[in-house]
């Protein structure tokens, strides 16, 4: 999500660098969501933390995953969960 040479910006969706194994992977529409997810976040305690998005906590990042995840209530009828989102 962090560009090589470039400072400042996070990329997500269809525009991330991978390897040729994962890239079918990644570019469907789900994983495309993830990635903005977790480039929103990183976004996020970027401000929070005063830092460059490069410089982002990785355990900050899972910190917050976890924590929703945890959110999560008991499966519907459909097997979906219900998240809250803050």
């Amino acid at each position: 999500l962090v560009p090589r040479d470039i400072d400042g910006l996070l990329i997500a969706g269809r525009h991330i660098s991978c390897d040729p194994s994962s890239h079918s992977f990644l570019r469907e529409i789900p994983q495309c969501w993830l990635t903005g997810q977790a480039a929103g976040a990183a976004a996020a305690l970027a401000v929070a933390e005063g830092c460059a998005p490069r410089a982002v906590p990785i355990a900050g990042l899972q910190t917050l995953f976890g924590a929703r995840a945890h959110s999560c209530g008991s499966p519907t009828k459909s097997g979906r969960r219900a998240c809250a989102v803050d």
